[in-house]
């Protein structure tokens, strides 16, 4: 049986394609396309007009490539950008006014738990529960296991809103740079009173960790084979930073591994993940391909 997912964040819109054999699931095609739907969502809660015309353009192609693949099943999900704008009713009758989709717009909580489910799929043979973060435009979402159950936590940090509450310089000025770390801190020790953490290991998924992971690789092309299982250690996490807050926006758009629509928000990123890591003191983080849209294929039906 055939099965698809376009899920529409913050940053970007991602479809996945896979043909499952039993409990087998093997990928027919991936797509990525940065829209920035959640463009200024921090400052006004409202998805503008030129934002939500990048992304209807993108779900039309994705709905034409789903339909030449012959899929059984298909859902279309949105999450944080969707989930607070105030105008979002409009939106959702828009896509489904113009494509005929419906879109399920996932909780906090349905969102962590689709991501962790996806990492667990495909990263079997872990030894240990992980502590699973999803980095994404406007949110992030803790997940772990506790006496056997998935208990997950969101908060609001997301590349996107980050970036355009604190960056303003190119490249950002040391002031900016403290200002981000300092409030990302802030959020996550308050969150750390309510996260289990026993020693597990950290697993990170999202746009943001396996640009890392390639970046890191210097690869000229993407390979989910090279990026899935890399470990990312805190040493190098500096390292990558350096590197990025040394060079404008247009500098850092050629850097092997980076999309090119990535460039602007990369640095909050990477400062994101390095807060997340001192602040749960991890000294290192795999990053897994397996995610939301591996755990909606696996978990709808």
């Amino acid at each position: 049986m055939k099965k698809a997912v376009i899920d529409i964040g913050t940053n970007s819109v991602r479809m996945l394609v896979g043909d499952f054999k039993g409990d087998r699931f093997e990928p027919i095609n991936y797509r990525v396309e940065i829209t920035r739907l959640g463009e200024g969502i921090g400052r006004e809660r409202k998805l503008t007009s030129k934002a939500v015309k990048r992304t209807l353009k993108v779900i039309r192609a994705y709905l034409r490539e789903i339909k030449d693949q012959g899929v059984d099943n298909l859902w279309v999900t949105a999450t944080s950008a969707v989930r607070e704008a105030d105008n979002k009713e409009f939106f959702i009758s828009l896509v489904k006014e113009e494509t005929g989709q419906e879109i399920k717009v996932l909780s906090e909580e349905e969102e962590a738990k689709l991501s962790y489910g996806g990492v667990i799929k495909f990263l079997p043979g872990l030894q240990e529960e992980p502590l699973v973060f999803d980095l994404g435009g406007g949110s992030t979402e803790f997940i772990w296991k506790e006496k056997g159950e998935v208990i997950c936590r969101s908060c609001k940090i997301g590349v996107v809103r980050l970036t355009e509450t604190f960056l303003h310089s190119d490249p950002p000025s040391l002031k900016e740079l403290e200002r981000l770390t300092n409030h990302t801190v802030g959020i996550l020790k308050n969150l750390k009173k309510e996260v289990e953490v026993k020693g597990e290991k950290l697993v990170g998924v999202g746009g943001t960790i396996t640009s890392l992971a390639a970046v890191r690789q210097e690869l000229q092309e993407y390979d989910p084979d090279r990026i899935h299982g890399f470990v990312l250690k805190r040493e190098e996490m500096e390292m990558l930073l350096k590197k990025f807050i040394s060079l404008e926006e247009k500098d850092r758009k050629e850097i092997y591994g980076l999309q090119p629509q990535r460039a602007d928000v990369i640095i909050a990123g990477t400062l994101a993940v390095m807060a997340i890591m001192d602040t749960f003191q991890f000294k290192e983080v795999t990053v897994s391909e397996g995610d939301i849209l591996l755990g909606i294929l696996y978990s709808f039906s």
